[in-house]
């Protein structure tokens, strides 16, 4: 573009809905070049009317941002300085000269007059949060003088929240500007990404947060969002191939990642916060941006400058995005545990904790016993929404942490809760928690059956299977929930994943409850195009089921070769032969009985010790804690002790371990008690 002092200048120049001409006259004030345009005429759309331009670059420069933001994501991973190497004084003088360098020489103009556009009169701050309409606050920002990156980041902010409140879709002459509205919106965030490094921690943390929860919003839309709007946001800030996204992403942590010693605990919140729920992980050379932030915040002698939801939030995301970092969880972890009385964290930041240390799989008794204790002791749980109280027991359950009391208080207000209004997946969560910890809670159960019924169009195949595997591990036999899931499960079933399906096998075996015509050919048509992909436990739980239908006389079951694979899997599980079981044994022996141990039946079951009395055989279980729930037998303990019975032709009788504990070392008594429960007198 040529420039003359006073002169008419034209600039021709592209963007995605085709090319247009801007007419400008410069002032004759050279110094205001940067900053002052006045458009004489336009086509096709409208162009920024001063559009602040920190390094004096031409609109036409701006117009490139769009072609190097699409470019970002295929131009290569960026480098960056070693994370665990920021908290060395040198490193972050040398990034912080450098910074000062590129910014001091680009194109002429030198840091203090660039970041002057930080500290203009008041005037020239727009108050975007007065606008209630996405179209105004795109019209208002793309108009304003002075895009500083405080304007641009209250603008995402103000975005956000609008596109998540009920009253976000444009108006019905906004509507008829879409195309020009769609147009704005593309420059804003391209002038955005190419402005970022001249953004300061703040305005970096707010800018992600902003885009980010526009990003779920879109990506969730559907509760009665104007597709206008959706389309407007993925096209802009997503794209079709999530290239968007990824370079917003990538830009953001590129300017990150050099000021990340001058960040507040909040800004590393936000920042990674806002990568989780955008789903954006980004990367340099040998390292990700969660990496650094991970070992600045390690590095720090102690983290009681975080406020409670800053630290439920970092160790959130870290668990969302899937990105391990075990010292940094021991951080968080430490802190809570020793230095933080939980008084201060709300209900949202102790669920959130719990849920983040579960999903990461890291380990931590201590923590997840002082939540515990501090929502019993202290908590009104009515201050839990169902959410919270999911994740709660949910992490627990993953964790493996056993806390009965914690559990019984959860079950309680559940309960007594009106159920109507869990969605399908905190359901779901709380009975599998429930099953998988082994708390039998018979109200519980019983109040969300009719809630899943109630719901159960909305449900996916996870929470199905979740729902109906936890009443039937829990040994819960629902007639009509089985029933009602029946039709569910067809509409579902090429959706099913491998697990899914097992375990919905399972779960009509185990409740012995008439299944409504779904296991037909469709259905042994999905286990044949999954044989390859199931695992030994699924294996397993298939063969159970191909019982039961041999159980019921059904003409579906599993074809030869799949029977014969289950068969082999089933039956080459090796037993383990506990002290209980020994002693069992060897007072059946001093009865004057020859107990086979571990006998394999020939529908491939083993059995504790199997005995012949009076001319019959007879199974002995001995039935350690894992057989019960409380002191109901488990699921899988129901579905042996019936096909052993019915299709082996073996009775089976049970010796539970707290009986058998409660004869001490008494041999008499043990004899006796094992004539009797034989019936041998």
């Amino acid at each position: 573009v040529m420039i003359k002092h006073g002169q008419r200048v034209e600039i021709n120049f592209k963007l995605d809905r085709g090319s247009w001409v801007v007419m400008a006259d410069r002032n004759a004030d050279p110094a205001a070049w940067g900053t002052r345009w006045r458009p004489v005429h336009f086509s096709n759309t409208f162009f920024p009317r001063t559009m602040s331009h920190s390094s004096t670059k031409t609109k036409a420069g701006l117009a490139n941002s769009m072609q190097l933001a699409n470019q970002a994501s295929t131009s290569g991973v960026p480098s960056a300085p070693s994370p665990c190497n920021l908290n060395n004084k040198t490193n972050r003088a040398d990034n912080g000269s450098k910074r000062k360098h590129h910014n001091s020489t680009e194109n002429g103009r030198n840091i203090s007059q660039r970041r002057g556009d930080e500290h203009r009169s008041s005037h020239d701050f727009v108050n975007v949060n007065e606008y209630e309409s996405i179209g105004k606050v795109i019209e208002v920002a793309f108009n304003h003088q002075h895009l500083s990156p405080r304007n641009m980041s209250a603008v995402w902010h103000r975005l956000s929240r609008l596109m998540t409140a009920s009253n976000h879709s444009p108006n019905q002459q906004q509507e008829r500007h879409q195309y020009q509205l769609h147009d704005k919106l593309n420059t804003l965030f391209a002038y955005t990404i190419d402005e970022l490094k001249e953004y300061g921690t703040i305005q970096l943390s707010q800018s992600a947060m902003g885009m980010a929860k526009i990003i779920k919003a879109v990506r969730f839309c559907g509760n009665g969002r104007e597709m206008n709007c959706h389309q407007m946001f993925q096209d802009s800030l997503i794209g079709s191939d999530m290239k968007r996204k990824d370079s917003l992403f990538q830009a953001i942590a590129s300017a990150a990642v050099p000021l990340l010693h001058q960040f507040d605990p909040q800004g590393y919140s936000n920042l990674v916060y806002a990568c989780a729920i955008a789903d954006a992980v980004p990367r340099f050379r040998g390292s990700t941006l969660f990496e650094h932030i991970a070992c600045t915040i390690t590095a720090l002698k102690d983290l009681r400058t975080f406020k409670p939801q800053e630290l439920s939030n970092v160790v959130w995301a870290y668990a969302t995005a899937q990105v391990s970092h075990s010292r940094l969880f021991e951080k968080v972890a430490d802190e809570v545990t020793v230095y933080r009385h939980l008084g201060s964290f709300n209900s949202q930041n102790l669920s959130n904790i719990v849920w983040a240390f579960a999903t990461a799989q890291v380990s931590y008794p201590r923590l997840f016993h002082k939540v515990a204790d501090e929502v019993i002791a202290y908590r009104h749980l009515g201050s839990f929404n169902p959410q919270a109280l999911s994740n709660i027991v949910w992490a627990y359950a993953t964790a493996q942490v056993s806390h009965p009391h914690l559990f019984k208080q959860v079950a309680g207000e559940v309960a007594h809760r009106c159920l109507g209004s869990l969605n399908p997946q905190v359901l779901s969560n709380i009975v599998w928690a429930y099953a998988t910890a082994k708390v039998s809670h018979p109200l519980l159960f019983d109040r969300l059956v009719g809630a899943a019924i109630a719901r159960k169009h909305e449900l996916s195949p996870q929470e199905v299977s979740n729902i109906l595997w936890s009443y039937s591990a829990s040994g819960i036999v629902e007639s009509s929930l089985f029933a009602a899931m029946a039709p569910r499960v067809m509409t579902l079933l090429k959706h099913c994943s491998c697990q899914h399906i097992a375990n919905i096998a399972w779960s009509y075996a185990v409740a012995n409850v008439d299944s409504h015509g779904l296991f037909n050919k469709p259905f042994t048509n999905a286990l044949l195009e999954r044989m390859d992909s199931f695992n030994v436990a699924q294996f397993s739980q298939l063969y159970q089921w191909h019982i039961w239908q041999k159980e019921e006389n059904s003409y579906t079951g599993l074809p030869l070769v799949f029977e014969r694979r289950c068969y082999e899997v089933f039956t080459s599980l090796n037993p383990t032969i506990s002290l209980l079981q020994r002693n069992v044994s060897s007072v059946l022996r001093s009865i004057d009985l020859v107990p086979k141990e571990e006998e394999v039946t020939q529908k491939g079951y083993s059995i504790d010790a199997l005995v012949e009395v009076k001319g019959k055989k007879v199974g002995v279980e001995v039935d350690g804690p894992s057989h019960f729930i409380g002191r109901k037998p488990t699921g899988s303990t129901i579905l042996k002790r019936r096909q052993v019975a019915n299709v082996e032709g073996i009775a089976l009788v049970s010796v539970p371990y707290w009986e058998w504990d409660e004869l001490g070392q008494d041999l008499s008594k043990k004899q006796n008690y094992l004539r009797s429960l034989l019936g041998i007198r």
